[in-house]
């Protein structure tokens, strides 16, 4: 996609330089995103590993019918060291969480407002080049209408891969507490470690990623940034027609 819009860029520079900084910036806007994601699906992997342990380790939730065939004898809660590396696993995953977006925090601030505006920008392009296509040339990088969709989806692509990536990864860290607690409800065996555990997620601050305290990196900024772009889309569009 970088490649790409490269590409199209190049038709719309006449100086070699001021391609190649323009060329230059972007591709360190998408490394720096680039590596946010790897490191947000990196601790994702991490938090699956963990609840994969726990899923082993902790027993399996039976009713009465089931209870001799799966909860035998055999199937006990782990030995305390288990679960108390897996604790200690946990709060390390929680810090480096924390580590990152204090991190990326301002980087990603800047990125997702980009993104958004320059989806914005690119839509409104789009939109204005097939209604009226004299209208805004001398604002666009291209007189083509399939330039300005391809920043359109250059701008879409990397917020969806920051959000996604962030909320993936809360959802792998939320449901650490979900086995826990189905755990401990549903069996008859009690173990301090399970418990301090539990108390444990059930204490701590959900985690979430922001962009530097501004806003959350979820689902619902998807649609919040939807529904912005639309509005803006309109307000433009009606200014342009008068």
């Amino acid at each position: 996609m970088v490649v790409a819009v490269w590409v199209t860029v190049n038709q719309g520079y006449q100086e070699p330089y001021i391609w190649m900084l323009f060329a230059i910036e972007e591709f360190c806007k998408s490394l720096v995103t680039m590596q946010f994601v790897i490191m947000v699906l990196e601790l994702r992997q991490r938090f699956c590993s963990l609840n994969a342990d726990l899923r082993l380790s902790l027993p399996l939730p039976c009713n009465s019918e089931m209870r001799g065939l799966l909860c035998g004898s055999s199937r006990r809660l782990a030995p305390a060291r288990k679960l108390r590396q897996l604790r200690e696993a946990h709060v390390a995953l929680a810090r480096a969480a924390e580590f990152l977006q204090s991190h990326f925090g301002w980087p990603v601030a800047f990125d997702v407002t980009y993104c958004v505006c320059g989806a914005t920008c690119s839509a409104y392009e789009v939109l204005m080049k097939t209604v009226q296509p004299r209208s805004i040339v001398e604002f666009s990088y291209s007189q083509q209408p399939a330039v300005s969709a391809l920043w359109f989806a250059f701008h879409t692509l990397k917020l969806l891969s920051v959000v996604l990536s962030c909320a993936a990864t809360a959802d792998e860290a939320a449901a650490t507490g979900v086995f826990l607690l189905r755990a401990v409800v549903t069996s008859d065996l009690r173990c301090a470690d399970v418990e301090a555990f539990l108390q444990l997620t059930l204490h701590s601050p959900p985690l979430r990623f922001t962009a530097a305290g501004f806003v959350t990196l979820d689902r619902r900024l998807l649609v919040s940034a939807l529904a912005a772009m639309v509005t803006y889309l309109v307000i433009l569009g009606q200014l342009s027609s008068q």
